[in-house]
């Protein structure tokens, strides 16, 4: 989704669909880039798409193993990648 608001170790993220999630990281969390390499929350900014994966607390707050900034589209039709 993409980054609506971001403050100390916690991002709002819009899936898109409307559907916003909060996400919490942390120094633990591996940050890429999107190519493909390492990153760090300061790398992070409003209006980025991320990819996010980690667990979903029952308060709705997901908290982040991994977080990759998507590249931008350069116009381009992206390579093929398998559908999950």
């Amino acid at each position: 989704g993409k980054i609506t608001q971001l403050s100390s170790n916690t991002l709002t993220v819009n899936s898109g669909e409307n559907i916003i999630f909060r996400v919490r990281y942390d120094d633990k969390t591996e940050i890429k880039r999107g190519d493909g390499s390492a990153g760090s929350a300061k790398d992070l900014r409003v209006g980025l798409t991320v990819r996010v994966e980690g667990s979903l607390s029952e308060s709705g707050i997901i908290t982040a193993q991994e977080i990759e900034i998507q590249q931008k589209s350069s116009g381009k039709k992206p390579a093929r990648e398998p559908q999950w």
